[in-house]
């Protein structure tokens, strides 16, 4: 049973938002390939700008011993605990567009308590659509444009965005379980999944923030600024090469994973699967321990 307290606060500024605008959520916590949700999260919200228009009890949502949050320490002295949050913000996009943001901390608990809740917001603030972004990783190149799995019930766009349509199970994402719970109740709902190269897991990979925010300026008529996010990419590209020039080895798995994606994309039509008919992975699996022993300790920078 839903606890009857709500775990939700309508701040004022929300009965002044308009009325049918789209929603785009992504969620830091689990399984964040690529550093994508973070990088998104960054490029939208303007650090210090308090646009929120509903906040969500993380206290009753986090699990802390878990997920601890970020304590900065100076001369001795504590100088903040930075708890993490859960929102909706209303922002702009480039053009001055208004569309709603869902970004934070995947919640640990009340899953099914916080679907309710965001179908209910969803509801009165009738949004025409809502479009949930994450990412897994694959082994695929790094050296290839990032592909995308979708799902949802907006057909158009899973036809022609998804380039990898599996029958597979794996871990849940919260937001995985308000889409199910979206679909169900007949709400368009989206979810974009960049396919990361799984050797820089662990590594801001831009390429696949990009890759979203292109996908979702498709999905919710939004243009998002992405010029930064190019620039990191650029500087990403350079560090890889320079990297892959001096390691032969891994420049030679890197180049037979070329190979075998380019060989999986000739296969299938371009709103076809990344796969096999029956939607199976791509066989890499050799490929991937190799590249998994021979990077594991030889990234080309660490994570930020």
């Amino acid at each position: 049973m839903l606890d009857s307290s709500p775990l939700h606060d309508r701040l004022q500024r929300m009965s002044e938002t308009p009325q049918g605008l789209p929603l785009v959520g992504a969620l830091t916590g689990f399984r964040d390939a690529g550093l994508v949700v973070r990088q998104i999260t960054d490029a939208l919200r303007v650090e210090g700008d308090d646009t929120a228009i509903v906040r969500f009890d993380t206290d009753s949502l986090i699990d802390y011993r878990s997920r601890r949050p970020k304590l900065s320490v100076a001369a001795g002295s504590i100088v903040d605990v930075e708890m993490p949050e859960l929102r909706i913000d209303l922002l702009h996009d480039e053009l001055g567009a208004p569309y709603l943001f869902l970004n934070g901390a995947e919640p640990d608990f009340h899953w099914e308590q916080i679907a309710e809740e965001l179908a209910s917001i969803i509801r009165d603030l009738e949004v025409p659509s809502t479009t949930f972004i994450h990412s897994i990783p694959l082994p695929v190149p790094h050296t290839r444009p990032t592909q995308l799995t979708v799902t949802g019930n907006r057909q158009e766009l899973v036809d022609s965005l998804s380039v990898w349509s599996p029958t597979t199970q794996g871990p849940a994402h919260a937001l995985h379980l308000v889409e199910r719970r979206l679909q169900e109740r007949d709400h368009p709902v989206t979810g974009l999944v960049t396919l990361v190269p799984h050797y820089v897991l662990d590594t801001e990979f831009p390429g696949a923030a990009i890759a979203a925010l292109a996908a979702t300026s498709t999905a919710t008529s939004r243009m998002f600024a992405t010029e930064p996010l190019r620039e990191q990419e650029r500087f990403f590209q350079n560090v890889m090469q320079e990297y892959l020039a001096k390691d032969t080895d891994t420049a030679e798995l890197v180049k037979k994973l070329e190979v075998r994606h380019d060989a999986y994309l000739a296969q299938v039509p371009s709103s076809g699967s990344f796969a096999g008919s029956d939607g199976s992975l791509p066989s890499a699996d050799e490929l991937a321990e190799e590249l998994e022993r021979y990077l594991a300790n030889r990234r080309p920078f660490d994570a930020q």
